[in-house]
């Protein structure tokens, strides 16, 4: 329930400003809105992921279950850009080790705050570099076996520092 409350949270903040210029009447329709697709490793998309922009606002979706905004200080060429995103990923079939037992499950769930910089080319290429401050609970589990008639379960929650590199298209 908190996830989806998240998620609610970060599409309100993030849509108006991109829906108030429409309804205001500044500029042609479709002059200020581009769509955004990218390649790599981002704390904002994740490993591909895909933006709406209108303006110097975006609102992105990304893989693995990755929703963000973006406010960047020039929307069409070079440009700097700050913004919040939140996730949610989980493993059924994880297999991992951790302090010598053996979990088969992992569930994530994190939100984060960030800048970088975007290198746009006027044939829609651009490059993002980027780093964030993320905070993440996350959820270890195995209930295959049941320690004292209770499944194995170990959580970890704390902060960390998230970069990126992405390669993306401007259309």
């Amino acid at each position: 329930m908190k996830f989806i409350f998240a998620v609610l949270s970060v599409f309100f903040v993030s849509m108006p400003p991109c829906l108030a210029r429409d309804l205001l009447g500044a500029g042609e329709p479709g002059e200020d809105q581009a769509y955004n697709v990218t390649f790599g490793f981002s704390p904002f998309d994740g490993f591909i992921g895909f933006e709406y922009q209108y303006g110097k606002h975006s609102f992105g979706i990304g893989a693995p279950g990755r929703f963000s905004y973006r406010h960047y200080a020039d929307e069409f060429s070079d440009s700097l850009f700050w913004g919040v995103y939140l996730g949610q990923d989980s493993y059924d079939e994880n297999n991992e080790t951790v302090d010598g037992h053996l979990y088969r499950a992992f569930e994530t769930e994190y939100f984060g705050f960030g800048m970088g910089k975007r290198w746009q080319w006027p044939s829609g290429w651009h490059v993002n570099l980027s780093a964030a401050i993320e905070h993440y609970e996350e959820e270890y589990s195995n209930p295959e076996f049941p320690l004292n008639g209770a499944s194995w379960k170990k959580k970890e929650e704390g902060f960390r520092l998230m970069p990126g590199f992405t390669v993306g298209y401007k259309f």
